[in-house]
This record gives C-alpha cells, sequence and structure tokens, in this order.
C-alpha cells in the first residue's frame, strides 16, 4: 500500500471501531433500561481486582503521557461483582481520567474502607481540566458531555458515565463526582461488603 493508501485504511479503520464502540454504548443502554443487561455476580477479591484492570490501562497512560498510580489501606476484602460489568465501569472512569488530563499529569485509583459502614470506597483522581460546576449535575446524564471535555475530546459517545453508574447501582453501590476546574476531579465509589445490600435481581433503570 503507498502512504495514501495506509493513511485511507488507518482513517477508516478508526472511523469503524468509533461507530462499534457507538452502536455498543447503545445497546447497553437499551438493556439497562429494559432492566436485561444481565449480571453473573461472583466473589472476587477486590484488591487484585482492581489491579489487573489498571494494568489494562497502562498502554492509554502511555499513550497519553499520564502517570497513573495505585494505593490501598485496605485489609484483604472480598466482594461479590460482576467482574466483566464492574470492569467496564472502572475503565470508563480511567480512560475519561487519563483523556482529560494533562500531559505529565496523574491519575491515581485509590482503595480504603468507608467510614463506619459496610462498603469499601474506591476513588479515581485526576490532575486534568476539571469539570465546570454548572455541569456537574449532569455528568451521569445520557448523551451528556461537557463543553470543556469536548474540545479537549472531540470523539465520545456521551454513554460511558450513564453506563457506569446503572452498573455501580446494581451493584448495591454508589457514585458521585467532586471537581474544581482547571485543577481535576474525583469520582467515588463505594460497594458493599454485605451482600444483602446487593439487589436480588436486575430492574429497569433510567438515570
Amino acid at each position: 500500500l503507498s502512504q495514501d493508501g495506509k493513511a485511507l485504511t488507518k482513517t477508516g479503520l478508526e472511523a469503524t471501531q468509533k461507530l462499534m464502540k457507538t452502536v455498543d454504548d447503545l445497546l447497553s443502554v437499551a438493556k439497562i433500561e429494559a432492566g436485561r443487561f444481565g449480571y453473573d455476580f461472583e466473589d472476587k477479591e477486590i484488591t487484585g481486582f482492581i489491579k489487573e484492570v489498571m494494568k489494562g490501562e497502562e498502554s492509554v497512560a502511555r499513550y497519553y503521557g499520564v502517570k497513573l498510580d495505585f494505593e490501598s489501606s485496605l485489609a484483604q476484602t472480598t466482594v461479590r461483582i460482576d467482574a466483566q460489568k464492574l470492569s467496564l465501569a472502572l475503565e470508563n472512569l480511567i480512560v475519561n481520567a487519563i483523556k482529560y488530563n494533562t500531559k505529565n499529569g496523574s491519575v491515581t485509583v485509590k482503595l480504603e474502607p468507608y467510614k463506619d459502614a459496610p462498603y469499601v470506597l474506591i476513588s479515581v483522581s485526576d490532575t486534568g481540566i476539571g469539570i465546570p460546576p454548572e455541569d456537574m449535575a449532569k455528568i451521569f446524564t445520557k448523551f451528556f458531555r461537557a463543553k470543556n471535555a469536548v474540545s479537549l475530546e472531540t470523539e465520545g459517545t456521551g454513554m460511558g458515565l450513564y453506563i457506569t453508574k446503572a452498573i455501580i447501582l446494581r451493584h448495591g453501590g454508589q457514585i458521585w463526582a467532586e471537581s474544581t476546574l482547571g485543577r481535576g476531579t474525583t469520582f467515588y465509589l463505594v460497594l458493599p461488603t454485605d451482600f444483602s445490600l446487593i439487589p436480588q435481581t436486575e430492574a429497569p433503570t433510567f438515570l
């Protein structure tokens, strides 16, 4: 192939991948809202699970020139999760933290006990662009993307955080965020260590 041909092939491949990502996200949202996303729960040690998820994002962090760190103050703890679905939720948070960061910035994933309640607290903090205060209430809304995020990364479906929140809620958890414009954002999520707090069945979910 000529250089022009290679460039055309690369552009075509990227366009196809973006389209597939959009289709996948739309299908996921449709299943979530029908209560048919499908969960397969198993018991997992949370520290090892998070380390495994982070390992998969090391190449993305290198590409964007962002440092990826993990901190834990938690003793060995078992949670009951759908490993595939929760991986997707954490990947969404970590990749966003990397993409909307600054060159030579950092992303820190932290694991700790949650106050005096039967939960573990996971946080994903970045040193990036932050979220405008007026957009904070809308970040988990379907198809929403903050203006400063769109200007930095033009591609994005605006469905990642919607899907992430639905997954966390199905696990009996909660998710929220704090942000300072131009300084960075931290997403917090809690997961129960008392498995009776996990909903028994999947229900239609509209966020």
